[in-house]
């Protein structure tokens, strides 16, 4: 398999001007995922319940296991800084006031957002129930009590996590099989997710070197390059802007597994 990833050597420095010495010590990591070559076909969810109301939104129910725009963006590709064993990350002040809440509905019969992230012990989950017919949001984890509550109509529930877990943990609804969503549940504030486009932007980051990690829900572990095990590789973060260029993922990565 021939996976073509292109990581830049010239990391960007700060674009502003001279600031203090603590300002200096962070930075902002940024970029794009995108697949070459020919992707799978897209395939069409089977409804099987509550069919009166979700039929009308067939066109939209369909695998969202994987999102690839027309120019080629990754969608829902989650990116992470791992956390040395036995150390805390150093965390910038934005983050030490209260952090906003992490919203998944469920909307026209699907999850939505596909994939979510948020820092254990410091920010909830809020999952709404916006369909006119009853959800269940069931998140399967291993470090925090499992979750799975039925979500009446226009109705929401809060679900707080104290531990991290070291992979997304998938979120499933009962009553309708085909809804599917992950959820991240990290040791930091330190991750991201690509956008509709494939891009991400991770901001704030100490400045260092830092191990990374990247994992999609198509692959798992997405493995970069064959000596990069489990989808690790390491980045030096300088203070200001840091882009990495636009790394490409061959489509055979992603092909579904018989």
């Amino acid at each position: 398999m021939r996976i073509a990833f292109l990581l830049s050597t010239a990391l960007l420095c700060s674009l502003c001007p001279q600031t203090s010495q603590a300002q200096q010590r962070w930075g902002t990591l940024s970029g794009q995922f995108t697949v070459t070559g020919q992707l799978p076909p897209t395939k069409k969810l089977q409804i099987t319940k509550d069919n009166s109301y979700c039929d009308k939104y067939a066109d939209e129910l369909i695998d969202e296991s994987l999102v690839v725009d027309k120019r080629g963006g990754l969608a829902n590709l989650y990116i992470w800084i791992r956390t040395p064993r036995g150390s805390e990350l150093p965390i910038h002040p934005q983050y030490q006031t209260d952090q906003p809440a992490v919203h998944i509905a469920t909307h026209h019969c699907r999850f939505q957002p596909r994939a979510a992230a948020l820092w254990a012990g410091h920010q909830t989950l809020k999952c709404t129930n916006q369909d006119p017919i009853g959800s269940t949001f069931a998140l399967t984890t291993f470090n925090n009590p499992p979750s799975g509550s039925v979500i009446p109509v226009n109705r929401q529930i809060e679900l707080k996590f104290q531990q991290p877990e070291i992979l997304p943990a998938q979120m499933r609804c009962y009553i309708h099989p085909w809804k599917q969503a992950w959820v991240k549940i990290h040791d930091s504030p330190y991750i991201a997710i690509t956008d509709e486009k494939g891009r991400f932007e991770m901001p704030d980051i100490p400045a260092g070197k830092w191990e990374f990690q990247l994992w999609h829900e198509r692959t798992g572990y997405v493995i970069g390059r064959p000596e990069w095990e489990k989808g690790r590789f390491e980045l030096e973060i300088r203070p200001g802007k840091n882009r990495l260029k636009q790394i490409r993922l061959d489509a055979e990565l992603f092909a579904e597994q018989s």
